[in-house]
């Protein structure tokens, strides 16, 4: 099965929050790989979209070809409490991908649901809401994303 499809402009965003001590929490599994669920507390989106197995169909499509054609890399882009963005995306998507990461950041796209990744990177946050967030999902273009702090890298790459 052909799973290439054409980058478009992100507006499902699902949110989301590694779980609090994670990295020795999983120690405990005998397994060497978990499910995103084991690890990753899910924001409600209060959308349709969002709803009706949307965050499986985007895993199904990931998981096909996830471990031939999908990488994680480092954007270079740095939080203002000093983490990196780290992006779990498709090889061959990885300049599109990068270019939505930063568009992000600065608020480029108006999503279905609003994503709160642009505040880490603001000096005048109205809310502290975003501190309740730290990983995103486009349930459409099937690409992660998070920030590089608290071992989630290492957590993420035992989840794959």
């Amino acid at each position: 099965m052909n799973n290439h499809r054409t980058f478009e402009t992100p507006r499902y965003i699902q949110r989301g929050k590694f779980f609090d001590k994670i990295v020795s929490f999983l120690s405990t599994f005998s397994s060497n790989s978990f499910k995103i669920d084991d690890v990753i507390k899910w924001d409600y989106m209060g959308a349709a979209e969002f709803e009706h197995g949307a965050l499986g169909k985007s895993f199904s499509r990931m998981k096909e070809i996830m471990h031939d054609e999908y990488e994680i890399i480092h954007t270079g882009l740095i939080n203002n409490e000093g983490y990196e963005c780290i992006v779990f995306c498709k090889k061959d998507q990885e300049k599109e991908t990068k270019e939505a990461i930063l568009n992000l950041a600065v608020n480029e796209y108006r999503l279905k649901e609003y994503s709160y990744f642009n505040e880490y990177f603001s000096k005048n946050n109205v809310t502290d809401y975003y501190k309740n967030i730290n990983f995103w999902w486009d349930i459409v273009n099937d690409y992660m994303f998070w920030f590089d702090e608290n071992d989630n890298t290492l957590t993420m790459n035992r989840t794959f």
